[in-house]
Parts: C-alpha cells; sequence; structure tokens
C-alpha cells in the first residue's frame, strides 16, 4: 500500500473507496510528521461514515498547519493552513476535521455530482433517527400499510 504499510492486495481490492481511504489514513497517521496533521474533505468524509462518490481512494487529504517543505505525494494530498481545534475531532483515533467542516471541503472540491452524495449523507447521519421513523411509521393515521414499503427507514 505504502511504504512500512502492507496489506493482502485481494483484502485491498474488496474495498470500497471509503474502506480504502481508511486504510491508507491510519497507514499515513503512523508516519506523520506532526500530531497536529489532521484528515479532511474525502478521507475525512470516509473516516465519518460517509460515502465518497466517484473516489478511487487511493489519496488522503491531510491538512498541516503551518508551512511546509513537503510536497504531496502518490497518496497524500497536502493542505497547508490552520485549522480551529474547535474544527476537529477525533475518529477511530485519528484526527479528522468536523461533520461541517468535512462537508464544505468536500462541496468545494469534488465534482457536483460526489457534492450533493456527501452533502446528503451528511445530512441524513443528523437528521434522520432510524428508531423515530420506525415509530412514526406505527403511529402515522394517514399510514394505511403501517410498513415502510419505500425502505426510507433502512
Amino acid at each position: 500500500m505504502r511504504s512500512g504499510a502492507l496489506v493482502r492486495t485481494v483484502e485491498w481490492e474488496a474495498l470500497f473507496a471509503e474502506g480504502r481511504l481508511r486504510t491508507l489514513a491510519r497507514a499515513v497517521a503512523n508516519r506523520a510528521a506532526t500530531a497536529l496533521a489532521t484528515f479532511s474533505h474525502t478521507t475525512a468524509a470516509a473516516l465519518h461514515g460517509i460515502p465518497v462518490y466517484r473516489d478511487r481512494g487511493d489519496r488522503v487529504h491531510l491538512i498541516v498547519p503551518g508551512e511546509h517543505t513537503r510536497k504531496d505525494s502518490r497518496d497524500v494530498v497536502r493542505h497547508h493552513y490552520a485549522l480551529a481545534e474547535s474544527e476537529v475531532v477525533v475518529l477511530a483515533g485519528l484526527r479528522a476535521t468536523g461533520l461541517d467542516r468535512t462537508v464544505y471541503d468536500v462541496i468545494r472540491t469534488t465534482p457536483m455530482a460526489a457534492a450533493v452524495v456527501c452533502f446528503d449523507a451528511a445530512l441524513r447521519a443528523v437528521a434522520w433517527d432510524e428508531d423515530s421513523c420506525q415509530r412514526r411509521l406505527k403511529t402515522d393515521p394517514f399510514s394505511s400499510a403501517k410498513v415502510d414499503p419505500l425502505g426510507l427507514c433502512a
């Protein structure tokens, strides 16, 4: 996968882009030059469990504070700018941008279709509670089927 990090080819090829990004992020984090490096953009989306539409999953995005001489590499895109600690969360032991900042970064840097998929999934993640959806279906006087024919609560 990268220097110092190995994964079986069959396992790597079985992963969707989100899984590849999470796996690669773990490998990059183990060799990060600074503890303040924060995963962002589509990498943070994958860490949040948000789908990354039409992304190959072969390059992670990393925000590194201050000026650095290191350039992007074949598997890491580095962004050099300040990031407030209030915009950072820890997901599975990795620093990542919070969901709102992540969605903002994806929307401004990916094609429209990928941006819509990210925004929609993030909105569902914070605004949709499957338990309350099921309760609503069972108690809704206008629902004759009392089931979820469209699979909206799944």
